[in-house]
C-alpha cells in the first residue's frame, strides 16, 4: 500500500519543472523622435507610475528590506566580475528585476546615495536607457536620479 502511493506520486514530482528567465536583450535602440537633448523622454505617463506604486500590495518596509538584501548580495557576489553578462545573470539581480516598477523608488534612491551598475536594472525594468550616448555609471546614475525626481518617484 505504501509503495503503491509512492509510485503514484512520481509523475507529480517528475512533472514539476523549474523555470528561469533570462534577459538576453541588453542593447536598446531608440529612434530620433524618442530623443531630446540626448536624453530619452519617457513615453510613460508619470501619473501611471504613481497609480501603480500607490496601489501596490507590498508593505514598503518589507519591499525595502527585500531589495536591500538582494542588492547587498548581488554586489558582494559580483564585486570582482568584469563580464556584464555574468553580472546581470546573477540570481539576485534577476530577483531585483522581478519587482519591476515597485523597485524603482528604492533603486533610484540607492543610485542617489551610491552610483552603481544598478542603472542596468532600471534600464531593463523600463526597457530603455537614459541616454542614446555612452555614459559613465556615475553620469547614468545622476541622469536616472534626475528623471526620478522629475517624475515624482523620489524626492
Amino acid at each position: 500500500m505504501i509503495l503503491q502511493k509512492s509510485l503514484t506520486m512520481i509523475p507529480l514530482i517528475v512533472g514539476i519543472s523549474s523555470s528561469t528567465f533570462h534577459y538576453d536583450k541588453t542593447d536598446i535602440v531608440f529612434n530620433e523622435k524618442d530623443i531630446k537633448n540626448n536624453l530619452i523622454i519617457s513615453d510613460v505617463n508619470p501619473k501611471l507610475f504613481q497609480e501603480n506604486l500607490s496601489s501596490m500590495d507590498y508593505d514598503n518596509n518589507y519591499l525595502e528590506n527585500q531589495l536591500k538584501t538582494l542588492v547587498k548580495k548581488w554586489k558582494n557576489e559580483t564585486l570582482v566580475l568584469s563580464d556584464v553578462h555574468k553580472i546581470m545573470d546573477n540570481n539576485n539581480f534577476k530577483q531585483i528585476l522581478s519587482f519591476k516598477l515597485k523597485a524603482l523608488p528604492f533603486l533610484l534612491n540607492e543610485l542617489k546615495e551610491r552610483p552603481s551598475t544598478l542603472v542596468w536594472a532600471i534600464n531593463m525594468i523600463l526597457d530603455r536607457k537614459i541616454s542614446n550616448q555612452a555614459l559613465s555609471i556615475k553620469d547614468a546614475s545622476k541622469a536616472w536620479v534626475n528623471w526620478g525626481i522629475q517624475n515624482n518617484l523620489i524626492a
